[in-house]
């Protein structure tokens, strides 16, 4: 390839289609090709299943309590009721501030809460921006200003939007 002048130094091709493990720190359209990513979706549904199955089946001497069914219908209907109430504001809350504030090492030691928003709200970020690009891109696929969002050449606002959660 040779060589070009260009202001921020990117590649100049277009990368080929990400696994869905790369998608949190690089933009581009999913594909589930390398077999690393397809081991992983091909594990993860019978993983999960035999967690609603086994907890909390059986009673003190071995009798069946609850069918995977009932267990199942039970679940869904305490998730329509929690929300579809005023209980969602609560976990909203709790998950904004616990979850994405880290309250409980706030409590601990300031510095120490420094440290870890910087390591884990730069990942988020990063992960959220990659996030919110991949649905832009599905949504609007010959959109010019989503083309540009996703193009680290094309000026210093792409590349720096994509770059610096990394700093953080």
């Amino acid at each position: 390839m040779p060589l070009c002048r260009q202001r921020l130094g990117s590649a100049r091709r277009v990368l080929p289609a990400k696994s869905v493990i790369c998608i949190g720190c690089h933009s581009a359209t999913i594909s589930a090709s390398d077999p690393l990513s397809i081991v992983a979706i091909l594990l993860f549904p019978p993983g999960n299943c035999p967690s609603p199955s086994s907890s909390g089946s059986r009673g003190p001497w071995g009798i069946v309590l609850f069918s995977t069914h009932e267990k199942v219908a039970y679940l869904g209907e305490r998730l329509w009721q929690v929300v579809f109430s005023r209980k969602i504001l609560t976990l909203l809350k709790v998950f904004v501030v616990d979850v994405l504030f880290l309250r409980r090492i706030l409590k601990e030691s300031v510095s120490r809460w420094t440290v870890h928003s910087f390591i884990y709200l730069g990942i988020f970020l990063r992960f959220l921006i990659g996030l919110i690009l991949l649905i832009l891109s599905a949504l609007f696929p010959g959109s010019a200003a989503v083309a540009q969002l996703l193009d680290k050449n094309y000026g210093p606002w792409p590349s720096f939007l994509i770059s610096w959660p990394c700093v953080l």
